[in-house]
This record gives structure tokens, C-alpha cells and sequence, in this order.
């Protein structure tokens, strides 16, 4: 889900973007000042940090991603943001099914439970699915684990 666009359609509601490389957040940050985009913080960091800043740790009610990880690194970076009764949103592409089969553990590791699912066509007629999780439970305070190691090792 494009942060942008989203908080152009919801601007009563507060949009935070997280984008740890710098580049992109400058990008952001300009884009987000050209358009007088008053509901809308660029996080410059990465989600592991996030996911342990009190200031940020279950706070949100709903964490959308692009197809930036695997389903599992997803779960682990995602859920600790979220408060219990959240809702992640997971973007995925043919594969979405399969990864969120081999989240399931980190899903439940991370006090959360997938919900539903939307499959779609592109107008290329390539496939994508929208996978919605529901934080159901408290995330263990040794998740996320330290920058890194989601990806390279996932639950």
C-alpha cells in the first residue's frame, strides 16, 4: 500500500512512513512537503528499531507493507508495532499463499493470526493477494530481534 496516496484519501487519520534507507526517505520527505501533506511522518529507520522504541512498540492500530520481505520477517517486524486488536496488512505476490503457510510459527510466536485473504489479477494478469493478520496477543519483548536477523534467519 503506497503511504502517499493513502494519506491523500484519509486525511483525517495520522500516516507514518517507515523507510530506513536515507534516499528514499528524503524523497518521501520532500514529496510529503510538496504536497502539504500535514498527516504524514517519515521514520527514518529501520523496523527493528521501531518495534523497541516504547514510543512506538504496540501503538499502532493497523501496519501496512509493500512486498518488502518474506511473510515470516514480515510477521516479526510488523506485529510488535501493532496494538493487541491490530491489523497488518500484508501485500504479496503469486507466492503469498505459500510464504504465509511458512509464517505461520512466526505469526503465533508474535501474538498474531492470519484472518482473511483477497487474491486479484493484475491487468497483466499476474496474481496478488492481500493477506489481513489480526494481533490477537501481546508480542514477546525478545521480538523483533536485532537489525538483521529476521531477514537472515526467520522464525
Amino acid at each position: 500500500m503506497p503511504g502517499i496516496p493513502l494519506a491523500i484519501c484519509l486525511p483525517e487519520c495520522r500516516v507514518y512512513l517507515l523507510e530506513a534507507n536515507q534516499k528514499k526517505a528524503s524523497f518521501l520527505d520532500d514529496t510529503v512537503h510538496s504536497l502539504e501533506l500535514k498527516n504524514v511522518e517519515v521514520l527514518r529507520e529501520r523496523a527493528e528499531y521501531y518495534g523497541r522504541d516504547v514510543a512506538c512498540r504496540e501503538r499502532f492500530n493497523y501496519v501496512l507493507s509493500k512486498a518488502v520481505a518474506k511473510a515470516a520477517v514480515l510477521a516479526e517486524l510488523a506485529l510488535p508495532l501493532l496494538l493487541p486488536g491490530g491489523k497488518a496488512v500484508f501485500y504479496k505476490g503469486p507466492r503469498g499463499e505459500q510464504e504465509m503457510l511458512e509464517a505461520a510459527k512466526a505469526l503465533t510466536l508474535c501474538g498474531g493470526r492470519l484472518i482473511s485473504q483477497f487474491g486479484y489479477a493484475l491487468p497483466t494478469g499476474e496474481s496478488r493477494t492481500i493477506f489481513l493478520v489480526e494481533k490477537n496477543a501481546v508480542t514477546p519483548a525478545q521480538y523483533p530481534r536485532s537489525v538483521g536477523k529476521p531477514g537472515r534467519r526467520p522464525l
